[in-house]
């Protein structure tokens, strides 16, 4: 009797069996890394969704020794944000132009003036200032949109634009 077919059968299916093994390991790596992918996909997802998170802190819209308008965002939660809008005159001191608080939206916020205390130079007079004030922001970005109007030391929209 000639053993070596035999042993050329079961070595090719030993063979095939490897490969057969070989690929299933493939495949569920193939599986975990698409798990894996997916999670980092839920997690990227969840990180856009926080450039709608206005986050506590001062906004400014200039430079560190120059006069401007800066925001401070006191408190975010509950679905409302409290704030005021002040300038920094070239002195260092700063006054209060108005305090607000607002609803933010994905993105818009509806500022709802409360106090105008008109204090300092860049005070305003409350018939200039707006009851609301629609704006936009991002996690560090707020755009008071046309703040020409009643911001009298703001020259140009990009006085407008408060960054974190």
């Amino acid at each position: 009797m000639n053993r070596q077919p035999i042993i050329i059968t079961v070595g090719i299916s030993l063979i095939l069996s490897l490969i057969a093994i070989a690929l299933s390991i493939f495949a569920i790596s193939k599986e975990s890394n698409f798990i894996t992918s997916k999670s980092q996909l839920t997690t990227t997802t969840s990180k856009s969704a926080d450039k709608f998170i206005l986050q506590n802190g001062v906004y400014s819209d200039g430079p560190i020794g120059y006069p401007h308008y800066f925001v401070i965002i006191d408190n975010v939660g509950n679905g409302t944000i409290t704030g005021t809008v002040n300038f920094l005159y070239e002195d260092g001191q700063t006054s209060v132009v108005f305090s607000f608080n607002a609803t933010p939206i994905e993105g818009y916020l509806n500022i709802k003036v409360n106090k105008i205390p008109q204090i300092g130079s860049a005070s305003e007079n409350p018939s200039n200032v707006p009851t609301v004030i629609s704006a936009t922001y991002s996690s560090n970005y707020i755009d008071l949109g046309e703040c020409l109007t009643y911001l009298h030391f703001a020259s140009s929209n990009s006085d407008c634009q408060f960054h974190k």
